[in-house]
């Protein structure tokens, strides 16, 4: 099948569009200039060379779960726009082998497609296999069932953890070479990664890295670079850079000293932002993580170019959004909302159209760029100002406030601030200003579509005695102690019940301790009715942790024989950083009331009774009695409605998109037509300051639904809701809608960072 698929590509690929300028030069070609035919790919210490010719190669970072391929096709068609001529994708092992040996890579996990619709578009791609991968996502892309193997020790020399890397690794190396994606082969890959930001090690591992990722490219017969990114590095890898500055990279070399010696200078991540619950920026700075303005990640991209740097790609350059039960810990459902496209697909202006003028002008100037070496240390003095000098072409850097004129080559040059100009030498012609105001024509705009009509309710079954009956034997357990959360539920779903007597002799308690994780909830039922609740949504290393729950945990005790307990334990996200074991989840050990520790049995449920029944699909909800639901409900509720899709809403670049407005929801998670659109949580911002309206808001109010998940017809959508902590105003969750306006929007300022509203 790989052949007659590579056939029926590559012959789309002459058509496609050059994703570049038209004056730009050679030095920036576009994927689609090698027609399918195979092409080299070699390095020197000035540039990665196709056929033997320095090329310059400005990514962006895209995540195929966190798209469809309807969405893929948008962002490739949008990156085309934006005068890119490469993408750069990580590969998420446990998404495609979330039950070991059993592979998925159908709807969002098709890789075959996500490379055939960038060769479609001409974009070359950059393959960052890992399997570690960090990217926010659950467990940095680990699978959860290799973490649960006695004895694995993950990134290190381990007998287990290396030979599951290995065939993993392969697996996706010959899945390419079988799609013949490879430029050897006439593919878009021109580069590929093994392991990810890898902190001091053991040598050994390291070298084994290298040594083992180009054994699985020999074995298919084919070549192209490996890297090793931001951290210990094979020496038969590309040490590259990851930072939101990376011009201090190249001064010292890289970290393996080799950079611009006999490496060429790669920077693998120029990086944005992401979010976390609750999170908001500190006063004048850029929101969550570090803080990129339109004019701050330009300065960084040409002060890159200028001492030498060939590769630069944007991390993220859209960010998607996390689909299902798809997240590290504490991260919110939008990812990357500063960066170049937004979370729906909409262009974040006036960042893209910024980006897009600095893109070509380093096209125009790729020729020149490419052919004269590096300048790192050859920076001309202009007084208030320095130069970087290739052929016609200079980068001219302004460090300082205030306004500074320098003449440089028979020419002026006004610098307002600190800033960055891209010129033509013989012209004295400014082909960009890294500080210029915005030439963007259009914004993007939210607009409501309306409440709900209505919603209908079904309680989820809290004891096990009414809810057993919902649940597979895999999924009941029964132990003297409370169990790790992932032997309970697989890391398949979210939620799992905990579930004991409280002996009648503990009464009066006032206070239980939980023993537990970073980033967990947890709703707490005595005799069905809820007591109290606790989260915690840090974003670390899946540290332990105690949260405490107050409140009469006796007070509602139906017989002198016990109290029966019930806790709905939700993991908010595994660790995607920081560990090196198992990254663990749930109750740790025995709770305690009033710190005497409870000895009792425990019954364990993994998942809820909804998720068995599939109540998010058109069968499933025919399973339960529904009833009509008030404005308000308590936890651990199911919610449905059903709803018309708003007009004109489709993919495409500029199409409508559609989002879910869950103000009046608490926390829980959602889906469409059965697709599990992912969690939802109205946890305000910890800085009202930082409301895009009012002085205080949730940090994530909408949510968006992809298009290719609705249909058409009047109510043809079926929408259902958990709410797993208790909604407080349904009648305000509705619909949204995100459009691309005619404007230039509310600012044009280059130094003011503005988040895609979500």
């Amino acid at each position: 099948r790989g052949t007659m698929v590579a056939k029926a590509w590559f012959a789309l690929i002459g058509a496609a569009a050059c994703a570049i300028n038209v004056s730009a030069g050679t030095a920036y070609p576009a994927y689609s200039q090698f027609g399918g035919k195979p092409y080299s790919v070699t390095y020197d210490k000035r540039a990665i060379q196709l056929n033997g010719d320095p090329v310059l190669f400005i990514s962006g970072a895209i995540h195929p779960p966190r798209g469809t391929p309807a969405m893929w096709r948008t962002w490739m068609k949008e990156a085309v726009s934006n005068a890119l001529n490469m993408v750069q994708v990580y590969i998420f092992w446990n998404f495609h082998e979330q039950v070991e040996g059993v592979y998925n890579f159908n709807d969002r996990g098709n890789l075959t497609d996500f490379m055939q619709a960038a060769a479609e578009a001409g974009l070359f791609v950059n393959l960052r296999i890992g399997p570690y991968v960090c990217a926010e996502w659950t467990y940095g892309g680990l699978p959860a069932w290799l973490g649960q193997k006695p004895g694995v020790a993950f990134r290190q020399s381990n007998p287990i953890w290396q030979p599951a890397m290995e065939k993993w690794f392969n697996v996706i190396v010959k899945q390419m070479a079988s799609g013949k994606f490879f430029a050897t082969q006439g593919g878009p890959i021109v580069l590929v990664q093994v392991e990810n930001e890898l902190p001091k090690t053991d040598l050994t591992y390291v070298q084994w890295c290298g040594d083992m990722a180009h054994a699985a490219l020999n074995a298919v017969g084919v070549n192209v670079p490996i890297t090793m990114c931001n951290g210990e590095t094979a020496n038969n890898t590309i040490n590259t850079c990851n930072g939101n500055d990376c011009s201090g990279y190249l001064e010292q070399h890289g970290q393996n000293g080799r950079v611009l010696v006999d490496q060429p200078g790669l920077w693998t991540e120029n990086e944005g932002g992401f979010q976390t619950w609750g999170g908001a920026p500190p006063p004048g700075k850029e929101p969550y993580f570090w803080g990129r303005s339109m004019a701050d990640q330009a300065m960084s991209v040409l002060k890159w170019f200028a001492r030498g740097g060939s590769h630069m790609d944007y991390y993220m350059w859209t960010g998607g959004n996390n689909y299902g039960r798809w997240t590290g810990d504490g991260i919110t459902h939008m990812y990357a909302v500063d960066a170049i496209v937004c979370p729906d697909g909409h262009r974040h202006e006036p960042k893209f159209s910024h980006t897009t003028q600095m893109h070509n002008a380093i096209a125009t100037c790729a020729d020149d760029i490419a052919s004269n070496p590096a300048q790192l240390d050859q920076s001309q003095n202009l007084g208030k100002a320095s130069a970087y000098v290739y052929g016609n072409c200079a980068f001219i850097e302004h460090g300082t406030s205030g306004t500074d004129t320098v003449s440089f080559k028979g020419h002026s040059y006004t610098l307002n601030g600190v800033t960055s100009l891209l010129v033509k030498l013989d012209s004295g012609t400014v082909l960009f200003d890294s500080g210029a105001s915005s030439t963007a024509t259009t914004h993007r705009v939210v607009t409501s579509a309306g409440s709900f009509t209505g919603f209908q309710q079904w309680a989820e079954p809290l004891i096990g005695a009414d809810a057993d009956t919902y649940y597979p034997s895999s999924s009941l357990f029964s132990a003297s102690a409370p169990m790790e959360m992932t032997n309970i539920t697989a890391a398949l779903t979210t939620f799992a019940y905990y579930e004991t007597t409280v002996p009648a002799a503990m009464s009066g308690g006032d206070k239980i301790d939980l023993p537990t994780y970073q980033s967990m909830a947890f709703e707490a039922f005595v005799d069905k009715t809820k007591f109290g609740e606790v989260e915690d949504h840090t974003h670390g290393n899946g540290a332990p942790k105690t949260l405490t729950i107050s409140g009469n945990v006796m007070g509602r005790r139906e017989s002198s024989e016990g109290t029966t307990l019930v806790l709905l334990a939700e993991e908010l996200g595994y660790a995607n950083y920081g560990f090196k074991e198992q990254v663990k989840k749930g109750l740790s050990g025995q709770p305690s009331i009033n710190g005497k520790a409870l000895a009792s049995t425990w019954k364990m449920r993994g998942g809820l009774a909804g998720e068995h029944l599939a109540l998010f699909t058109s069968t499933g909800t025919s399973k339960v009695s529904w009833t009509t639901s008030g404005q308000s409900t308590t936890a651990g509720v199911w919610l449905k409605t059903m709803f018309t899709t708003p007009a004109n809403v489709a993919d495409g670049p500029g199409a409508t998109q559609l989002l879910l407005d869950a103000s009046g929801l608490g926390r829980g998670r959602f889906w469409v037509n059965g697709h599990e659109v992912g969690r939802y949580y109205t946890l305000t911002r910890n800085d009202g300051s930082a409301c895009p309206k009012g002085s205080s808001c949730p940090t994530q109010q909408y949510y968006h639904i992809p298009a290719a998940w609705v249909v058409s017809g009047q109510n043809a959508n079926l929408l259902t809701i958990f709410e797993a902590s208790g909604a407080t105003e349904l009648s305000s969750v509705g619909l949204a809608t995100a459009q691309m306006a005619t404007g230039a929007g509310p600012t044009g300022d280059p130094t003011k960072v503005v988040s895609c509203e979500m």
